[in-house]
C-alpha cells in the first residue's frame, strides 16, 4: 500500500487529491478529515488479523448453514398459506426460485433435491434436530463475531457466559427472522404482482424488472439492518452509533458488490466441479461465506477506528501513514 502511494504521489492530481481528502469531512466522521479516518483504517486493518478472523467466523457459521437449511424448508410444509390466491405448488415454486437467485448456480444444483423433497414433505422429527443442530453451531458462530468486535473495539468482555450465550440466541433469533420475513416478503411480493398482470394490468417487460430490482432493494435492506443490530449488541458495551452508520453502509456496498461478482464469476468463468468434482460446491460456499464475514469485520473495524480516533486521538496536520497522537489521560494532580 505505502509503494503505491510512493509512486503516486509524484503526479501533482494525486497531491492535490491527498490535500483534498485532508480538509473533506463527511457524515460519521465528523470531525476528523477522511485522510486521517482512511490511514487509520488502513493501519488497524494491518494489525487487526482480519483474515483469520473471518476464516474462523467463515467455519463457524458453515457448520450452521446445513441445519439452518435443513430447518428451513422443513418447515414450509407446516405454514399455513394466509393468502388465498397463491397455490401451494406456485408457493413452492416460488421459494425455490429465491433460493436459485441467492445461490450460486452450482451450490443451487447441489442443494436442489434435497429442497424439493423437504418442501413437499413433512418430517417432524427432521425439524426438530435441524432447529436445535442449527440454534447450537449458528451461536458458535455469533459467539466468534461477538469476541472478533471485542477484539477490534478494545473491548474487554464483562458478561457472565451464560449471558453471551443468551445474546447470541438472541441474535441468532433476531437475525433468522429477518432472513424468513424477507425471503416470504419476496415470494408475496412476487405473487401480488403476477396477481395485478394476470386479472388487472396487461402482461409486460416492466413487471419483471420491477420484481427483480424490489427483490435487491429487500436484501440491501434485511442486510443493513441485520449489520445495525450486530454492530450495536454484538460487543460486551452496547455501543450508540447511529444506527445509518460509515460501517454499515460500506459493508452493505461491499456485500452487494462481492454477491454480484462472485455469482457472476462463479456462474462464467469457475471451474470448481470439473477440478474438484461434487466437493467443488463446498468451496465456493465456503469462499462466499469467508467474503461476507470479512465483510461485517471490515465494516465494524471502520466504525471501531472511527470511534477511538475520535476518542483518543487529536490530529495535527497528518501525513501518510505517520501522524502525532495525544492520548486523552486522566489528570495526574
Amino acid at each position: 500500500m505505502e509503494w503505491l502511494h510512493n509512486f503516486l504521489f509524484r503526479f501533482a492530481f494525486y497531491r492535490r487529491f491527498i490535500d483534498w481528502t485532508k480538509t473533506l469531512i463527511i457524515p460519521g466522521f465528523r470531525p476528523l478529515p477522511l485522510y486521517t479516518v482512511v490511514v487509520f483504517f488502513i493501519l488497524e486493518i494491518k494489525q487487526g488479523a482480519l483474515g483469520n478472523r473471518a476464516s474462523s467466523l467463515a467455519y463457524s457459521f458453515m457448520l450452521a448453514i446445513f441445519p439452518a437449511l435443513i430447518f428451513l424448508v422443513s418447515l414450509i410444509p407446516f405454514i399455513p398459506l394466509i393468502i388465498p390466491y397463491i397455490p401451494e405448488y406456485k408457493f413452492q415454486r416460488e421459494l425455490l426460485s429465491i433460493f436459485k437467485l441467492i445461490l450460486p448456480d452450482d451450490a443451487f444444483q447441489a442443494f436442489k433435491v434435497t429442497l424439493v423433497d423437504l418442501v413437499k414433505n413433512r418430517n417432524g422429527k427432521l425439524l426438530s434436530f435441524g432447529f436445535f443442530s442449527a440454534l447450537y453451531f449458528a451461536t458458535n458462530g455469533i459467539s466468534n463475531l461477538m469476541r472478533a468486535f471485542n477484539k477490534s473495539s478494545l473491548q474487554l468482555e464483562t458478561r457472565s457466559w451464560l449471558k453471551r450465550r443468551w445474546t447470541a440466541i438472541l441474535l441468532t433469533l433476531v437475525l433468522s427472522f429477518a432472513m424468513f420475513f424477507a425471503i416470504i416478503l419476496m415470494i408475496a411480493g412476487q405473487s401480488f404482482i403476477s396477481f395485478l398482470q394476470e386479472h388487472i394490468y396487461s402482461k409486460s417487460n416492466f413487471w419483471s424488472y420491477v420484481i427483480a430490482f424490489s427483490r435487491w432493494i429487500v436484501i440491501v435492506i434485511i442486510f443493513f439492518v441485520t449489520l445495525g443490530v450486530l454492530y450495536r449488541y454484538g460487543p460486551a458495551h452496547k455501543q450508540r452509533w447511529k444506527f445509518i452508520n460509515p460501517g454499515s453502509v460500506l459493508a452493505t456496498f461491499l456485500g452487494l458488490l462481492i454477491s454480484i461478482g462472485f455469482a457472476y464469476y462463479i456462474n462464467n468463468f469457475s471451474a470448481y466441479n470439473k477440478v474438484y468434482g461434487s466437493i467443488g460446491t463446498l468451496i465456493v460456499v465456503m469462499i462466499w461465506m469467508y467474503l461476507n464475514s470479512l465483510v461485517v469485520l471490515i465494516g465494524f473495524e471502520l466504525n471501531a477506528s472511527v470511534d477511538l480516533s475520535k476518542r483518543n486521538i487529536k490530529i495535527s496536520k497528518p501525513l501518510f501513514n505517520t501522524f502525532r497522537t495525544t492520548i486523552n489521560r486522566p489528570n495526574e494532580n
